[in-house]
């Protein structure tokens, strides 16, 4: 008996270390609950005159990987704008500037970058799972996440509240090789209004393909379950012409990896999703021209990068207009690639 008792605390006790990973993932995704009609109202405080500003989820799109949450302030500052917010199994992303909010899990000291498109930003999970006072409202779990961007030479410390949303932005300057002690403008939450939870029937299907060589994930739709792997080379020259006698340098080459729709047959083919993998200096001479890949005027298409590669499609991937290719226009539309 008193072995049976045992085991059960040992289960009990052990039990959360049991979830499925993505029990796990709806969890970190309650410290910012979207559904329309949500909303946030906060005091905007350290200008010269206190205002008040509610965001709120006024509109719900959609994509080939769910649901997108467009998010707008009232009044509209002229230095704000909206957000489109969308969540994979990675996180939580903003898709006009292509970064993430939130990346799980949110575990303290977890981190991660944006390096890209002028940005330089870097996020830190400051703390996680710990009581907050904001004003005189009070939460049992919050999650503190720095974003020092070095460009808008800003600190901005935001701290979420479980199952409430965001709950108090603190903006501190730029000084010297660090950031000033104290904020320069604070925004707390004075109410909200959070719908429920989604249900696991409401929450987006997505298949995730991995590849951990070149350490990129790609988020695909249901409909491409059983998809195929081609791995074959992409090739490029410096697209000058050579006389009779001259030397031609070699090719720049590099891996080019296509995921074929699971329908896709030779009789019937569907529009594939190919990238190409660049190294950091083979994008360089891409972009300045030294390397040709095709005849199109079009260049290759960037889909994300990471330390060492850069992701992207191929000149007029769909030219060729065959069944499909909505699909994956679609597809690329919701930011699909994310490094690692």
């Amino acid at each position: 008996m008193n072995f049976i008792r045992l085991m059960v605390a040992a289960i009990i006790l052990f039990a959360p270390l049991l979830c499925h990973p993505q029990e796990v993932q709806k969890r970190w995704a309650e410290y910012y609950p979207l559904a329309k009609g949500n909303s946030w109202t906060y005091s905007v405080t350290g200008k010269s005159k206190a205002q008040t500003v509610v965001w709120k989820v006024v509109n719900v799109q959609a994509d080939a990987l769910g649901p997108i949450f467009v998010e707008w302030p009232s009044p509209s500052p002229s230095d704000d704008s909206g957000m489109n917010l969308q969540y994979s199994q990675e996180g939580l992303r903003e898709l006009v500037d292509d970064f993430f909010v939130l990346k799980f899990p949110l575990n303290k000291g977890n981190s991660w970058k944006v390096d890209r498109d002028g940005q330089d930003r870097q996020f830190v999970v400051a703390s996680e799972g710990e009581q907050c006072e904001v004003g005189k409202l009070k939460f049992t779990s919050c999650a503190v996440v720095r974003d020092d961007d070095r460009k808008a030479k800003l600190r901005i410390v935001t701290t979420y509240a479980y199952s409430v949303g965001p709950v108090r932005y603190e903006y501190y300057k730029a000084v010297g090789s660090g950031f000033a002690n104290e904020a320069m403008q604070e925004v707390q939450s004075v109410s909200y209004s959070v719908a429920p939870p989604a249900t696991d029937a409401q929450r987006p299907r997505v298949i995730v393909y991995t590849n951990q060589q070149y350490r990129f994930r790609l988020y695909l739709p249901q409909t491409w379950k059983g998809y195929s792997i081609a791995l074959r080379e992409w090739e490029g020259g410096d697209g000058k012409t050579y006389q009779p006698g001259e030397t031609m340098p070699p090719p720049k080459k590099g891996p080019l990896i296509t995921i074929r729709h699971p329908l896709s047959t030779i009789e019937n083919p569907r529009q594939d999703f190919e990238i190409m993998a660049f190294t950091r200096a083979q994008w360089r001479l891409v972009e300045e021209d030294k390397v040709i890949l095709s005849a199109s005027p079009a260049g290759p298409y960037e889909l994300g990068r990471n330390a060492k590669y850069v992701f992207a499609l191929p000149p007029r991937f769909n030219g060729a207009g065959i069944d499909g290719w909505q699909e994956v226009n679609e597809i690329i539309r919701s930011h699909p690639l994310h490094t690692f």
